[in-house]
């Protein structure tokens, strides 16, 4: 009996170590997993945090709440979920803060247009919260964006409905070191920053969302602004980039080779059945067009240079973000199937886009939920796959958030 038990434990050994070196050398599961909450939840954003897990920040998408916020394990297992400080009930981003966690950004529900960072560890535990001022005559702020330069300083740029872009530039604990405003040309309206990024020789190059003061027939009257700025956000150069066609807002810039990639979607005419303006955060002034999805590359000097038109989706599509893989390409994660009309309701569906170092469209995959969904993050995982972020509208009803981890093709199956 006791030679019986003996092989019995010896074969058990062989089994685990057998699954544990299978685990090993196949590490690209795949899942898609959905985030319930007692509130409607839309995803602003994703993180790798240092301790290599993952987070996912949602707002809730009527602000009457604070938004959520979830930390899973490579396998997709919630370690735990909390809400996060209602001090940005209206919650914009989430970033890396090295050395501490993340941070999240948003506004206070209250009557003042002022931006509050809240600094959480990665278990998330609030460590500070910083109030970032800004002034507006009249208006709501739109939403904001954030990077880090290579120097250690945050730069947060957003606009509002006074017309003009707004810039504050923090130290890394967030005091404000100088705040910029920056008007459009006399017969512009607004000045909607959408992309941030840090050039080669530290000044900044933002894209910006604006429209004709006269606004006449809807065909070209949106357009996209490039601003330059140096370091301290300082304006260089603002160029309003023409078009006789379309109506184009931008939605993400990146870095590439010596100038920037921009994302943006176009369009032709409004109600035209070329595209449509759609608000996925539900605020007025977050509205941006869902069309034809447009690259622009640009040179150092803000002058494009080469435009792609991206196709081979259905209905209209609209990126949220693109972000540079190992290989010199890029990884873009957005929204597709969306009708001409935002009134209707769209079977929409995440949308994932891989190109390589020259633009070259290497794969796409549309991820099919239970639900309409929406693509709002992704970030390449250590296996080589890819976890995305987004939400979906259960029963045409509730917004849950959904976490979806591929292989590295792009796949789920």
């Amino acid at each position: 009996m006791k030679y019986l038990a003996l092989s019995i434990f010896i074969m058990s050994l062989i089994y685990f170590s057998s699954c544990s070196k299978e685990e090993n050398l196949n590490p690209q599961h795949v899942y898609i997993k959905t985030i319930t909450s007692d509130s409607d939840v839309v995803v602003v954003g994703c993180l790798l945090l240092a301790d290599g897990n993952y987070l996912i920040v949602g707002r809730d998408i009527k602000e009457v709440g604070a938004g959520t916020m979830v930390k899973l394990d490579v396998f997709g297992k919630t370690l735990w979920k909390k809400r996060v400080s209602m001090a940005t009930g209206t919650l914009w981003k989430v970033f890396e803060v090295p050395g501490i966690g993340f941070a999240i950004l948003g506004h206070g529900n209250d009557a003042t247009n002022n931006l509050n960072v809240c600094t959480y560890d990665n278990d998330g535990n609030l460590k500070n919260t910083k109030l970032i001022t800004i002034t507006i005559n009249g208006g709501t702020n739109a939403p904001y964006d954030v990077i880090q330069l290579k120097n250690g300083n945050f730069v947060i740029a957003g606009g509002s409905t006074d017309g003009l872009g707004r810039l504050k530039i923090t130290d890394n604990a967030f005091n404000t070191l100088y705040s910029r405003t920056y008007s459009p040309s006399p017969d512009l309206v607004c000045c909607y920053i959408r992309g941030i990024c840090e050039m080669a020789n530290g000044d900044i190059m933002m894209t910006a969302s604006t429209m004709n003061q006269s606004f006449t027939n809807y065909t070209n009257d949106f357009l996209t602004m490039l601003l330059i700025t140096g370091p301290t956000g300082i304006k260089k150069s603002l160029t309003v980039l023409p078009d006789s066609i379309y109506n184009e807002t931008p939605n993400c810039l990146v870095n590439y080779n010596d100038g920037m990639l921009g994302i943006s979607a176009k369009m032709i005419g409004v109600n035209s059945g070329n595209g449509t303006f759609v608000s996925y955060l539900n605020t007025p002034n977050g509205q941006y067009i869902s069309g034809i999805i447009n690259l622009s590359k640009y040179d150092s000097t803000g002058l494009i240079i080469k435009r792609l038109e991206v196709a081979g989706y259905p209905e209209n599509g609209q990126i949220n973000t693109i972000k540079r893989c190992p290989d010199g390409g890029f990884i873009l994660c957005g929204t597709v199937g969306q009708y001409n009309s935002s009134i209707l309701l769209s079977n929409t569906k995440i949308y994932l886009l891989k190109i390589d170092a020259n633009l070259n469209q290497q794969w796409s995959k549309i991820i099919n939920t239970a639900y309409p969904s929406f693509g709002v993050d992704v970030l390449q995982t250590t296996d080589g796959g890819y976890l995305v972020s987004g939400h979906q509208k259960s029963f045409n009803k509730h917004f849950d958030m959904v976490a979806i981890k591929t292989d590295a093709s792009g796949n789920i199956k």
